[in-house]
């Protein structure tokens, strides 16, 4: 590993870049008007900032995400760690993001390679699966460099960026659309290696017990998918062993155990909980998803590549396991099954290629060329379009990392000019950023919290279009408001306007104060 700190440090850097060009590019030129936001404006953004924010004085974090008030309750210790880190050295919660986001791709980076020095001997076979597994790019995605040498409109393949962006995202290698610590990813491949060198029968058990508990506590998904592989490759491989199972489970139990019990104790975790799931797709999504890898695995199976050894098989398990245990009921986000699986699929294919009675004659490096042209073409036009996007005022196919000035000056102003006690109504596009300024719920909208926001998002509505001139007291009654922001034209802004103080205004948007 000591070796590898420098190679692990600029991989990890560059991926750090790549993943946020959309940020670094609204910040190098936003268009006129605009100031850089520093972040992709996505929903799951404020989520992160918010909480970093509270976790300067919380140990349990509330949810300034819902339109109530929620008591401290959510176990984060990744987030908690990062917030008293910004209170340590006097950074904001945007820059403690992304001092620990750089250490995470750091760590990530330092895991794969570990990861390829164990299953891959020698230096040719590591530059294959490396290649191979940034190759993985969702076929949707590999369909773009056609469509843009035919002229077609990119945005029938946006889907396929958001494949590869958010919904495979991984938080290191992959991303762009949102934040991510990675800290799935990287607990996954060091689980998973640790897992390999048991199998050898080398003496790391005691740290991969501690590896399993470490894992399921920064990020609880994990356990689901790395217990059962490591239960089964003991069972097929090295039964003698078999008496470590339990400890394994045990390991796994304890890390999960204050979310199980924070979930099962606390009403709006265990709304989260629900409503944060994943509807598992048809099995070739995993084909549709993962490209020519996840495709290759299968046409080398079947050409009769034979995997003899124990710790090649692992990968087997690994490459089935997801899409199986994907489908089993009450599996929490069976999305997270998948961190990490590209990097499997590089390390299985080229195992299963030197394997091969016919095509070990050929460097799998050479194999690995074959394919890499298009989904390098198809990810130089992601993120082409990330770094277009990310500077515009209006994006094209993804999300910008820029605001008007006046939005930037209206938030400055509410960070500023209220209390933390106060609750402040905002439309949609802005009520996600109020938390982190206010550091007390307001009626935001969350897609984590969506389940028990359906009423208020519905309210918020009908405030700001749908709503008749005598039905805004009423809402506005409903939620007792200290301060409310409304376009000037809206419903509720020529409302507002003759019936409470206006204490500020940016552009054509105001923020009333409102007397009880």
């Amino acid at each position: 590993m000591r070796l590898d700190a420098l190679p692990a440090f600029l991989i990890g850097a560059f991926f750090f870049l790549l993943n946020h060009t959309a940020a670094i590019s609204g910040a190098m030129a936003p268009p006129p008007g605009h100031v850089p936001t520093n972040f992709v404006t996505c929903a799951d953004v404020p989520m992160y900032l918010s909480w970093i924010e509270l976790a300067r004085t919380h140990w349990l974090l509330p949810n300034p995400h819902m339109p109530q008030i929620t008591e401290p309750a959510l176990f984060h210790p990744l987030i908690v760690l990062t917030g008293r880190m910004a209170n340590l050295l006097g950074l904001t919660a945007g820059q403690a993001y992304y001092v620990t986001a750089f250490l995470l791709h750091w760590a990530c980076a330092a895991a794969w390679l570990w990861m390829l020095r164990i299953f891959c001997p020698t230096a040719g076979q590591r530059w294959a699966a490396a290649a191979i597994a940034l190759c993985a790019v969702p076929v949707k995605l590999l369909a773009l460099p056609a469509a843009k040498l035919a002229g077609l409109p990119a945005g029938i393949f946006a889907l396929g960026m958001i494949e590869y962006a958010v919904e495979t995202g991984d938080g290191f290698a992959r991303g762009g659309l949102g934040l991510g610590f990675g800290t799935g990813t990287l607990g996954t491949l060091l689980t998973i290696s640790l897992g390999a060198l048991y199998l050898r029968g080398e003496g790391v058990r005691n740290w991969l017990l501690f590896t399993i508990f470490l894992n399921a506590l920064l990020h609880p998904f994990e356990p689901v998918l790395t217990i059962p592989l490591l239960g089964l490759a003991v069972l097929l491989f090295r039964r003698e062993r078999i008496w470590d199972l339990p400890l394994f489970a045990a390991a796994g139990l304890l890390g999960v155990a204050p979310y199980v019990w924070t979930t099962l104790t606390t009403p709006w975790l265990a709304a989260m909980a629900r409503h944060n799931s994943w509807e598992a797709p048809w099995p070739g999504w995993v084909f549709m998803a993962y490209g020519v890898p996840a495709i290759a695995v299968v046409y080398l199976l079947m050409v009769r590549a034979k995997l003899q050894d124990p710790v090649d098989r692992t990968l087997l398990i690994w490459y089935v396991l997801p899409i199986a245990l994907m489908y089993v009921p009450f599996v929490p986000f069976a999305l997270h099954l998948f961190n990490g699986y590209a990097y499997m699929l590089g390390t299985l294919v080229v195992r299963l290629w030197v394997n091969h009675k016919k095509l070990s004659r050929v460097t799998p490096g050479f194999g690995a060329a074959a394919f890499a042209a298009v989904p390098a073409a198809a990810l130089v036009m992601l993120y082409a379009q990330l770094a277009n996007d990310g500077r515009a005022a209006e994006p094209e196919l993804l999300t910008s990392s820029v605001r008007k000035a006046e939005t930037a000056q209206l938030l400055q102003w509410i960070g500023s000019g209220t209390r933390p006690g106060d609750l402040v109504l905002a439309p949609e596009e802005l009520a996600p950023w109020l938390p982190v300024l206010l550091r007390r719920a307001p009626a935001s909208h969350d897609i984590a919290s969506g389940a028990t926001f359906a009423s208020a998002r519905k309210d918020l509505q009908a405030l700001y279009i749908e709503a008749s001139p005598d039905q805004v007291p009423v809402i506005l009654r409903k939620y007792s408001p200290d301060f409310v922001i409304a376009p000037d034209q809206s419903v509720a802004g020529l409302w507002l306007a003759r019936n409470a103080t206006r204490a500020f205004q940016a552009g054509a948007t105001s923020v009333y104060k409102l007397t009880p």
